[in-house]
């Protein structure tokens, strides 16, 4: 279970979720760009990409507070990492299933952006997903046949013979740390709190 949206056990000893009102995600894609007195570009790619997810919630009554804030808390800034699998990320258009195998003796090393699946046409564009073996997000950009395209780049080799796999939909979790070291939140008049903070893809 990810640790936002985060539940737990109220003094009523029900099971309470508290979810995001809302998820702004950005992509970063680390390029180096030079441009000569004629506005000619050059562009070198680093290969690689990084996510930084803005979570915004709700009013909050003070018990849903203290959980979140508790929760960061334990991160101590930056240092520790936590996961995210908010609806954005965890929702599915294809057929595939939370565990996608890896085709037979399939071996994929790093810098790859296909990998061969059991399934044929299952993910769908802009879906998220996972390797089993290492914690980086990848996004589908197609899935014809077996052969399934993402991005960015592999960044951990995978192997079928290893019993590595895909996961998504309800197996996702997006790894990350907080991109700043304060956590700051309001109280209203009302008695409501409301927080937001920013994380960033731990890779």
């Amino acid at each position: 279970m990810a640790d936002f949206p985060l539940t737990y056990t109220n003094v009523a000893g029900a099971s309470v979720t508290v979810t995001p009102s809302s998820v702004e995600v950005e992509l970063n894609s680390r390029t180096v760009r030079t441009t000569s007195l004629s506005g000619r570009q050059q562009v070198r790619s680093f290969g690689t990409s990084y996510y930084v997810v803005s979570l915004n919630f709700p009013p909050l009554i003070e018990e849903d507070l203290a959980q979140v804030k508790a929760k960061l808390t334990t991160l101590r800034g930056g240092v520790g990492t936590f996961t995210i699998a908010t609806q954005n990320f965890t929702n599915k258009k294809g057929s595939s299933t939370a565990e996608e195998e890896l085709g037979s003796s399939f071996t994929g090393a790093i810098g790859v952006t296909q990998v061969t699946t059991i399934g044929s046409n299952e993910f769908k564009p802009g879906e998220y997903f996972i390797f089993s073996n290492h914690t980086k997000a990848y996004q589908v950009i197609s899935h014809s046949g077996t052969t399934l395209t993402f991005e960015p780049p592999l960044q951990t080799a995978v192997a079928q013979s290893s019993g590595h796999d895909i996961r998504s939909g309800a197996n996702f979790v997006m790894t990350c740390r907080l991109s700043d070291d304060n956590i700051s939140y309001t109280q209203g008049a009302d008695g409501f709190s409301r927080i937001q903070f920013s994380a960033i893809e731990a890779v």
